[in-house]
């Protein structure tokens, strides 16, 4: 918890008893921003909505969003993590098949997703594959929500430049990435 800006930094998540693919999270109805990393282990052409088909190369995505509505960013994380779902955003498309590896959370009312989206835009060799994906809302001028990271660097890489954001996440890896 970060007394200045009153937002909190754990992810509140614990491993889920039965399903080795999801956990539960332990706080509720909390407005947040989050992170998911995601593994793509081979080139696919995936049907992005509106947007598209869009072909995407093996790597590390990540994907920066908020969920400041009813359910808050616990709610929203549960349903990316879930196998079952209507596609409604453009990360549901992608999820189907590319696993989530790791999530962060930063529970508070800001809108960070863009804070954290123009850092990446910054990292050498991180790009936007997709222009426009899943910054439909977006009010301050992202290309995209959705970046692929260089190859071969870890997630403490990742964990290390975002540091350098104001509010920053952490990330909680899963058993099952381990």
């Amino acid at each position: 918890f970060d007394m200045a800006s009153g937002v909190h930094y754990d992810c509140g998540m614990q491993p889920s008893a039965g399903n080795a693919r999801s956990f539960r999270l332990t706080r509720r109805d909390e407005r947040g921003s989050y992170l998911l990393v995601l593994l793509l282990q081979t080139c696919l052409n995936v049907e992005i909505g509106r947007l598209g088909l869009r072909s995407f190369v093996p790597g590390v995505y990540v994907y920066t969003g908020s969920a400041l509505g009813p359910g808050g960013a616990p709610r929203r994380i549960e349903r990316h993590l879930s196998a079952r779902k209507k596609p409604r955003w453009h990360i549901d498309y992608l999820d189907a098949v590319a696993p989530i590896i790791a999530v962060s959370v930063a529970y508070g009312t800001d809108r960070l997703e863009c804070a954290w989206s123009r850092r990446l835009a910054t990292l050498t060799g991180c790009y936007a594959p997709v222009p426009g994906f899943g910054n439909s809302d977006c009010r301050e001028g992202c290309a995209a929500h959705l970046w692929r990271l260089p190859d071969a660097l870890p997630l403490a890489w990742l964990e290390t430049e975002l540091t350098k954001c104001p509010i920053h996440p952490t990330l909680y890896r899963p058993s099952w990435t381990r």
